[in-house]
């Protein structure tokens, strides 16, 4: 977010900042602007903490509209952003979007950030871990080998996934966990 506020302030881009806990947008501007003076945030919103009905998720996107960012910073954590920008990115006119992760609860003071060495290693997921553990380690230990062996049985072609993201397994196309379907 550093190096691309940077940019953004030499050439005038603006951002529009959505998510994070309350007040954390409003936290996160003011982290901005005290370093790059003079940068240009249009607009910022913390939703609630619960799925949007169709009518706030209407309002969120004309609100971001109306602000024209060049920059919408997506701050619901994963894969909720992921999800979010997915099912609105149709809706949202002319911006780049950027889910941030942790990125603002660093900049919000809610988490502490790695040292610098220790992300320039690659290992900030370690110390995120150590930090964090209660919630972290199922994504970390779990999920992650879940993954690894997931790829390897793509690799070996033992498992592959169609179009619409079903699992295939030796060609069978599985919709859930009790249900297989010819393809």
């Amino acid at each position: 977010m550093e190096e691309v506020s940077k940019k953004a302030k030499e050439k005038g881009y603006s951002f529009f900042l959505y998510g994070g806990y309350p007040n954390a947008p409003e936290k996160i501007e003011d982290f901005l602007k005290q370093k790059f003076e003079g940068i240009n945030i249009v607009g910022k919103y913390s939703p609630p903490f619960r799925q949007s009905t169709d009518e706030e998720d209407r309002e969120i996107c004309e609100m971001i509209n109306a602000a024209n960012p060049d920059f919408l910073w997506i701050g619901l954590g994963s894969p909720k952003q992921d999800i979010w920008i997915h099912e609105h990115k149709e809706k949202l006119h002319g911006c780049i979007i950027i889910p941030s992760g942790a990125t603002f609860d660093f900049f919000s003071g809610k988490i502490k950030q790695a040292p610098k060495w220790i992300r320039n290693l690659g290992i900030e997921w370690l110390f995120r871990l150590f930090h964090d553990f209660k919630r972290l380690w199922v994504r970390y230990t779990i999920y992650n080998v879940l993954f690894l062996f997931v790829f390897f049985l793509q690799l070996i072609r033992i498992v592959s996934f169609d179009n619409e993201g079903f699992l295939l397994l030796f060609g069978k196309r599985f919709s859930s966990l009790n249900k297989e379907s010819e393809i």
